[in-house]
């Protein structure tokens, strides 16, 4: 395998499954030391931490967080260990609990979108990269570009 290839598996290993540099030198058979170094210079564990920490990621916790508090409440009533009064205090601590982390998912939600201007200025930026590095990718990109920034702006109408 080129060094390349190792470095872009390595990559993927590292940021997107989230393995540490130990396990990902074994699995690509570089040294860990290549691996550490390829972290540090290429700003792996910031663009890793970014993604672990971003807005969706905290809204699919979120979800999972409220599943698991749904499951806890419908398991409330057959619990034969708690009296009446147990359970409505536990069912009313539930309700509170998922009142207030919908509050903060929605936050969340809200965070991810984008201002549409904000969008654009990104993606101009990027078409104008590749234009200025690949220009013959560029111009079969004319097509996609156009038409995914329509599709992108009917959403915001």
């Amino acid at each position: 395998m080129s060094k390349d290839k190792e470095k872009r598996l390595a990559r993927v290993l590292y940021i997107d499954q989230g393995k540490t540099a130990k396990e990902v030198a074994q699995i690509v058979d570089v040294q860990e030391k290549t691996v550490g170094a390829w972290v540090r210079e290429e700003g792996w564990k910031a663009i890793r931490d970014a993604k672990q920490n971003s807005p969706d990621m905290m809204v699919i916790n979120i979800k999972d967080l409220l599943r698991n508090l749904a499951e806890e409440r419908m398991l409330i009533d057959s619990d034969t260990t708690l009296d009446e009064a147990q359970k409505s205090k536990r069912k009313a601590n539930i309700a509170d609990e998922v009142s207030k982390w919908t509050k903060v998912m929605t936050a969340a939600q809200k965070e991810m979108q984008i201002p549409l201007g904000t969008y654009l200025k990104v993606m101009d930026q990027v078409f104008d990269a590749i234009r200025d590095e690949h220009p013959e990718l560029y111009l079969k990109l004319i097509d996609f570009q156009e038409k995914h920034i329509h599709r992108v702006a009917a959403k915001y109408q």
